[in-house]
């Protein structure tokens, strides 16, 4: 027998998913195909919004699948198999909305030659389509091919159609397979592309503009060349190849999506992954959202409640205690000699014990809480490791856990929105934990990074800081200027609910249009000489915290914060702030720093 060809599974023997809390019954049979709902949802006949309320859901809080992990031992085999010329195809049951979780985990394309999903074939195993399928896309006969597979019955259907079959359950199958295809442990491996976040086609300049923009590094520091060119040469970009993802750049573009009704947050339409375009899993049917995930009517009365946490008379209410609380956070941090690294030293302590107080939660859980914080804020990268989707949406629901049990037990921003909803009557306590809940992890991250970059423009332009200095009213002012110059929210999103005319462009049903806010920001049509920093500068509000229903909650907050250090700063008597260190964080969505080291005199 002489092996062309192996045909592999993915979940079974490449990359194992933990079932986590799920039951096997939930996925249906494992030996025969059918019309469970699992079933019916790989074979593409269902989203899985649409499956999920027929499926059978362990009992309690909902929670995700463990993410996938790789087994190395099979993809050495694989890169030695495709290295010695054996032509390989991958062959698997898969939702169309759970394939990115394992084809994050490692450029598949590098070593195989054919990928079978049983979503876009319309047929699983152990139906003989698929394994036909793959077959003839590999141009291989049966007799010289092998098939690799955990399950009993996919290797008995697959032997059906005349091909050897191999139990991929261990080392006996890497065993098996070197014996049949005469390919040694010693054997030269494939080498392969980069193991890590996925990145979209790169078949035009903009394309690859984009790709510079959110995935190299060399780039973190400035972006802003990039996107002013993304913006003169290809202002509204769809992603090559028919992706679904549109990038807007122009400033009153990206308001018009931000602000358009049917540019919604949700819809019928199936969820796609900003950076690739895939199909990606809605959040679980029994998680309440927060505002920013929801639409008009149910936004409505929720949004309404929320905004009386932030009124402008709290906010003014606010401003002497959050003064207070800066004076000391700079205080101690000036108070040793040398360097500050102020994301430690001040962005960050400012940023939780302000979210912190506000909201109640006592002072013995606040460690917790900032872990807490900065695993969930990681949410909002697209294309992102399953591992770190899977640690963020648990990180979200302990936070949701604590929040709940928390009640209105503390004084705070929690306790007065529980029993304004109370007394409202139109908006659950779990829609005000929901939003609270995101209110932590969307607003502490953000308003920190606003800190950071505040102080970071201070140190970089003297000539702003000494004007400022010379008049500390235009504190406000250098607070927008900061955000509109370096936006700590990068993009935003939404997919529209019918067909909509952008710019000239049809924009089809179910496509997302994701608006570059950092582009947007320095558009120079909104903004005269846009790469010049002036803390004097007037114009539209810039686009950082969104506009329309969906403004930020915390638009007012974190400017008042980041104005209310500079204050401090000034009224401390720091003439100077000079930079020492930077390094920009690497991230798509949320622009910050990692460290920051300057020099206060």
């Amino acid at each position: 027998m002489t092996v062309t060809a192996v045909i592999f599974d993915v979940g079974g023997v490449l990359a194992h998913p933990g079932a986590g809390q799920f039951p096997e019954e939930f996925f249906g049979s494992r030996w025969a195909d059918g019309d469970h709902p699992w079933h019916r949802l790989e074979r593409g006949e269902l989203t899985l919004a649409q499956a999920m309320p027929l499926l059978d859901l362990p009992p309690g809080p909902p929670r995700p699948p463990l993410p996938y992990t790789l087994d190395e031992d099979y993809l050495e085999l694989a890169e030695q198999l495709a290295e010695a010329g054996v032509k390989l195809a991958l062959c698997t049951n898969t939702p169309k909305e759970s394939a990115p979780l394992w084809q994050a985990l490692y450029p598949w394309a590098d070593v195989f030659d054919v990928i079978i999903r049983s979503c876009d074939i319309g047929a699983r195993k152990p139906d003989v389509r698929m394994v036909r399928t793959a077959l003839e896309q590999l141009g291989t006969e049966p007799s010289e091919t092998l098939f690799v597979d955990d399950l009993p019955a996919n290797r008995e259907s697959a032997h059906t159609l005349g091909v050897t079959t191999v139990d991929g359950s261990g080392q006996e199958g890497i065993a098996r397979i070197r014996e049949l295809t005469g390919v040694g442990a010693d054997a030269p491996r494939r080498a392969v592309g980069y193991r890590g976040p996925r990145r979209p086609p790169v078949k035009s300049r903009g394309d690859q503009l984009l790709v510079d923009v959110m995935f190299a590094p060399e780039h973190n520091d400035d972006p802003y060349p990039l996107l002013r060119e993304l913006r003169e040469t290809s202002p509204l970009h769809q992603l090559s190849g028919g992706s679904p993802v549109w990038y807007a750049t122009r400033y009153q573009d990206c308001r018009q999506v931000l602000r358009h009704p049917e540019f919604l947050k949700n819809t019928e339409y199936m969820a796609v992954d900003f950076v690739t375009g895939e199909a990606v899993p809605p959040p679980p049917a029994s998680l309440t959202l927060p505002l920013a995930f929801i639409d008009p009517p149910e936004h409505t009365p929720v949004r309404r409640l929320m905004n009386t946490g932030f009124t402008r008379r709290r906010l003014d209410d606010w401003r002497p205690w959050l003064r207070g609380l800066a004076t000391e956070i700079v205080s101690k941090a000036l108070s040793e000699a040398g360097p500050v690294e102020v994301v430690e030293a001040i962005s960050y302590p400012l940023a939780m014990q302000v979210i912190c107080d506000l909201v109640g939660v006592p002072a013995s859980a606040r460690d917790d809480f900032r872990s807490l914080m900065r695993d969930a804020s990681v949410i909002f990268e697209p294309a992102l490791p399953p591992q770190r989707t899977y640690d963020a949406i648990i990180a979200i629901m302990q936070m949701t856990e604590f929040l709940t049990e928390l009640g209105d037990t503390q004084e705070g921003l929690l306790r007065d929105l529980l029993h304004a909803a109370r007394a409202d009557g139109d908006v659950s306590d779990q829609d005000v934990i929901a939003n609270v809940t995101f209110l932590f992890f969307a607003g502490f991250e953000t308003v920190a990074h606003l800190l950071s970059i505040t102080m970071f423009l201070m140190a970089t332009h003297p000539d702003q800081y000494a004007l400022l200095t010379a008049s500390p009213q235009l504190a406000p002012s250098a607070a927008q200027e900061c955000h509109r110059f370096h936006s700590p929210v990068q993009t935003n999103a939404r997919v529209a609910n019918r067909d909509i005319d952008l710019a000239g462009t049809i924009i089809p049903a179910g496509n997302a249009v994701v608006t570059l806010l950092g582009a947007a920001n320095r558009d120079p049509d909104a903004y005269p000489d846009p790469d010049r920093f002036d803390i004097t500068r007037t114009g539209p509000s810039p686009l950082t915290f969104g506009t329309g229903i969906h403004y930020c909650l915390g638009n007012q907050l974190a400017p008042l914060e980041a104005t209310v250090l500079l204050d401090c700063l000034v009224a401390a008597g720091i003439r100077q702030i000079t930079p020492r260190k930077a390094d920009w964080k690497h991230a798509i969505v949320l622009r910050g720093f990692d460290t920051l080291e300057l020099d206060f005199s």
